[in-house]
């Protein structure tokens, strides 16, 4: 079996429908040895917030010096991205190998009609892989809810709330007890549980916490509930299975029931906080400093920009020491230890770099992508975004068709342009709907593009380099745009006697490798093979159509690797018909010719082929 089969094979559950309970994914987990068993692993629910969470946690137990499993979604570039040891993706051998142990297995239960969905499966791929690579500790992120999520096949020795809103009610609930209830059932006996909940949700926490038997510690932040996370299931197309909605935010100090809260007369009963963060604001570009009062005193610099993200971090910390002393790696009460374990805390969380969520990629013009997709996201966005200084803002919006577009394009801040276009997939609204919310949101100068990467494109090159360029609406669009923006081209050498990379028959010969949306690699392999070149696809794209989900293109945001060989005078061609060919290619054109020397002009002046 081939990597992009058993890719293909993993996205191609996402056609089954989620149903509540555990019982599926810890059936596959018992066929598989039951990898969790020996597993320490540390569960993160909330609506807001779990993902930057996650990473803060697993970056300081790193720093703490374990081997550490992270679990998160959705992906940007690679299904091997969701499963990281210390920092390392999975590799696509080892997919390879879940994929041919546990596919006669699904196969056969879903011919009898009980068939497990893609996030269960490839929750349970992860923590075999962990098992397989002997990690120290597992951090999981929460799909959706907590007490029915895939996640919780785990007994975890230590849990964390981030915090509780209104979200995928027809799931969870319709008030905020109800979502509370479900998220904090993630509760076990002795399991240390943080929160940053208040009001009504920190009352529902403490009662279920309570009643598993797992003590409950309290930290508060600036941004109410928290949040400002693009992550979750949802933006895999599973709305069911994990929430895209995680890129909610706060903007207003308020508690989970929507409250203004007063910070004389808190409305949480006896429990102090053990951990009060505040927001120091933006040091540089792309970090933040927070305080921490109570444990852990100290100022710390994050590499997360916004309000909210203070309250992220000061839960990261609470639940990072409980962690270790759940794993009798550290004691509160042995100085030394609490002092290593501080040195920990700030190195771990200035190195929580967590892409597509408030990413700066530049700064001439600044260049900012952002999962956000609803209004209370989008106003965290727009906050957090007033902390730098630019002239005018031009938007590139993409968003599902069941999102709610003019909430969402109306808590942006005031835009001077924006282009509305959509990623490769079936779920992606019509640009001419986003276009017409737009323009009701007050935005005058709306065109409609079709190609995230030439939409991105656009927007920079209309931008002064005192403007903003902004991505935002889906991660999707992020994944797209990082892509585009980050896409390489790597020269290949293939040493021999004739040295067969520059020269066959006394032509200047080259070889490079880049990795691409599958439609896209496709296109640009046929190009190059009818002007006389060579290329092979390989991943999702060898199958000729990028993968058959989310409408083909880059199947789950899996990107290809695609090799081309051909003379100057070919890659020139080819480069020429790229970038007249619409749909993102004229971009990859540029990567190539700036790459390889490749000037414009005829194939025998010697100035077009020159650095050869």
């Amino acid at each position: 079996m081939y990597y992009h089969e058993a890719a293909n094979f993993l996205f191609d559950l996402r056609r089954f429908s989620v149903k509540p309970g555990t019982e599926r994914v810890a059936a596959l987990l018992d066929r598989l040895g039951n990898p969790e068993a020996d597993l320490p692993c540390v569960q993160i629910a909330g609506s807001n917030g779990k993902g930057s969470t996650a990473r803060m946690v697993e970056s300081v137990l790193r720093e703490s010096g374990l081997s550490v499993g992270l679990y998160t979604s959705p992906h940007l570039a690679a299904l091997t991205e969701r499963v990281r040891v210390d920092g390392r993706p999975m590799t696509d051998a080892a997919v390879v190998d879940f994929v041919e142990e546990a596919k006669p297995w699904l196969v056969e239960r879903a011919a009898g009609g009980e068939p497990l969905t893609f996030f269960e499966v490839i929750t349970a791929m992860a923590l075999h892989d962990f098992a397989r690579r002997d990690v120290d500790v597992v951090v999981l992120e929460v799909g959706l809810g907590g007490e029915y999520d895939a996640t919780s096949a785990v007994d975890p020795v230590a849990t964390a709330v981030t915090n509780v809103s209104l979200e995928h009610t027809a799931v969870l609930g319709d008030t905020i007890g109800e979502i509370a209830r479900t998220k904090s059932r993630i509760a076990r006996p002795d399991a240390p549980m943080v929160t940053a909940c208040s009001g009504e949700a920190l009352r529902v926490v403490r009662e279920v916490a309570g009643e598993a038997g797992a003590p409950v510690t309290r930290v508060t932040g600036p941004g109410g509930a928290g949040g400002g996370d693009a992550g979750g299931e949802d933006a895999d197309g599973d709305a069911a299975e994990g929430g895209e909605d995680d890129a909610d935010g706060d903007a207003a100090e308020v508690d989970d029931a929507g409250d203004e809260v007063d910070d004389a007369n808190p409305p949480d009963g006896d429990l102090d906080p053990a951990i009060d963060a505040s927001y120091g604001g933006r040091v540089s570009a792309t970090d933040a400093e927070v305080t921490f009062a109570g444990e852990s005193a100290g100022t710390y610099r994050i590499p997360l920009v916004g309000r909210h993200q203070a309250t992220n971090a000061a839960v990261a910390a609470a639940l990072a020491r409980r962690t270790l002393d759940a794993l009798d790696e550290g004691d509160a009460g042995d100085g030394e230890a609490v002092g290593s374990f501080d040195r920990a805390l700030a190195d771990g969380l200035a190195r929580a770099t967590w892409p597509g969520r408030f990413e700066v990629v530049d700064t001439g013009p600044l260049t900012v992508l952002d999962g956000a997709h609803n209004p209370a996201a989008c106003a965290t966005l727009a906050e957090t975004l007033a902390e730098y200084d630019y002239a005018d803002l031009h938007l590139v919006y993409a968003a599902m068709h069941d999102k709610d577009h003019a909430g969402a394009v109306g808590a942006l801040p005031a835009a001077a342009t924006a282009i509305a276009c959509r990623p490769a997939l079936d779920r992606a609204e019509d640009p001419a709907v986003l276009a017409a919310a737009l323009r009701s949101a007050g935005v005058g100068d709306v065109t409609e593009g079709d190609d995230v990467a030439d939409a991105v494109a656009a927007a920079t090159e209309r931008a002064d380099a005192d403007d903003c360029v902004l991505v935002v609406g889906s991660l999707f669009a992020v994944a797209e745009a990082r892509a585009a923006l980050y896409r390489t081209v790597t020269p290949k050498s293939i040493d021999g006697p004739a040295d067969a990379a520059r020269a066959r028959d006394g032509v200047d010969h080259r070889t490079c490798s880049l990795r691409l949306r599958g439609d896209r690699a496709n296109r640009v392999a046929a190009t190059l093979r009818t002007v006389g070149g060579e290329a092979a696809v390989g991943g999702v794209g060898s199958t000729g159509d990028g993968g058959d989900v989310d409408g083909g293109g880059s199947a789950g945001g899996e990107l290809s690797p695609v090799t081309l060989a051909g003379s100057l005078a070919e890659f020139r061609e080819l480069c020429d018909r790229l970038e007249v060919a619409g749909g993102g290619l004229a971009g990859v054109a540029a990567d190539l010719r700036e790459r390889l020397g490749i000037g414009r002009g005829s194939a025998g002046d010697p100035a077009a082929g020159a650095a050869g």
